[in-house]
């Protein structure tokens, strides 16, 4: 009200409808273009969003139900406060919602990128024996092999496939020396074999730290590592993972 009278006071009585309606039509193209701003920047979080969705879906994996450590965002800044805005309001509240809706799902599944193993554990090195049925060489019987084997030196390092916790470092019957960690949503990996540990049951590790070099300790036949990718105890082919990982971070995701 007190806007209109000053605008009243301003100009004649026979000029004010006309100025009103040009202040109107200003204030719509205003917000049509604020919307069409908020659709571009929708655009590039919700094809993140569906791309890594659907990478997590291949691996069989339920992104819904997974959830990053708290210390995942540890670093980052201000917490984030999202508007207070009416998903069936206006055109503009919509816009904003549908913003906020793809920009929060981006930031979930891009902080449980770090947990899940889509990394090489020996960057480069060849694989000479895949996940599933194999001759095994102690018996010459066939076995299920629960991971793979990367070939390299003697005493290469090996890395951590994605962050998570150690929960046993040490001998392990066949596995010789072995590594385990658990990187939540009851996912862990094993890397077996190893001439040396160079972590603890409770360390927390990062994605790509060394947990030990590779050897021929337990039932081996030569150097080399032995790589498991497991859910729920159970094994799964590692190499899923590691197309996976490479198809995302070839992306940028």
């Amino acid at each position: 009200p007190a806007f209109v009278e000053t605008v009243a006071n301003a100009v004649p009585p026979e000029t004010l409808p006309a100025r009103l309606g040009a202040i109107a039509a200003n204030l719509d193209q205003l917000e049509r273009q604020q919307i069409a701003t908020m659709a571009l920047m929708e655009k590039p979080a919700a094809t993140s969003a569906a791309r890594l969705r659907q990478a997590f879906v291949d691996l069989g994996l339920a992104p819904d139900r997974m959830s990053a450590p708290k210390s995942a965002h540890a670093a980052m800044g201000g917490p984030f406060i999202p508007l207070k805005v009416d998903a069936g309001g206006s055109p503009f509240e919509q816009a904003v919602a549908r913003l906020q809706e793809a920009l929060k799902s981006a930031d979930k599944l891009r902080a449980l990128v770090p947990y899940v193993p889509l990394r090489k554990p020996l960057p480069g090195a060849d694989v000479t024996s895949s996940f599933g049925s194999r001759v095994y060489p102690f018996f010459g019987r066939a076995a299920m092999h629960s991971g793979i084997d990367f070939r390299e030196e003697y005493a290469s390092p090996a890395r951590a496939t994605a962050a998570g916790k150690v929960i046993s470092a040490g001998q392990n019957g066949g596995y010789g020396n072995m590594v385990e960690i658990d990187h939540g949503n009851d996912i862990t990996t094993r890397y077996a074999h190893m001439s040396a540990i160079s972590v603890s049951a409770g360390d927390t590790v990062a994605a790509g730290a060394i947990v030990g070099k590779l050897g021929s300790t337990g039932r081996s036949t030569g150097p080399h590592l032995h790589y498991e990718v497991r859910i729920d105890d159970e094994a799964v082919d590692p190499m899923r993972f590691l197309r996976a990982g490479g198809k995302l971070f070839a992306r940028g995701g």
